[in-house]
């Protein structure tokens, strides 16, 4: 098992959604999928939600990546993404 974990800061776009349905698509392995942040209300999957440091990045990746090793859940095999990445072909 692999989780794939995705910082998330709401917004009106749909890159997320994108996101997630390329994982399921092309993921040839298994995983499971972790939010972190503030996953939107259509979101039932994991998630761990947390505020942000909106005028300090570095520390609000800390914050978040910190959170990250501590949660049991998540396996220690894992890929650190974004929204806005999307998997084009079958993964493995």
């Amino acid at each position: 098992m692999i989780s794939i974990v995705i910082p998330y800061i709401a917004s009106a776009n749909d890159d997320l959604r994108y996101a997630l349905r390329s994982w399921v698509k092309h993921a040839n392995f298994e995983h499971d999928v972790w939010l972190i942040g503030e996953p939107p209300e259509w979101y039932k999957g994991n998630s761990i939600k947390m505020d942000r440091f909106p005028s300090n990045v570095a520390r609000d990746i800390t914050y978040k990546l910190n959170e990250v090793i501590i949660t049991e859940e998540i396996t220690e095999d894992l890929i650190y993404t974004y929204d806005d990445i999307y998997l084009l072909a079958k993964t493995s």
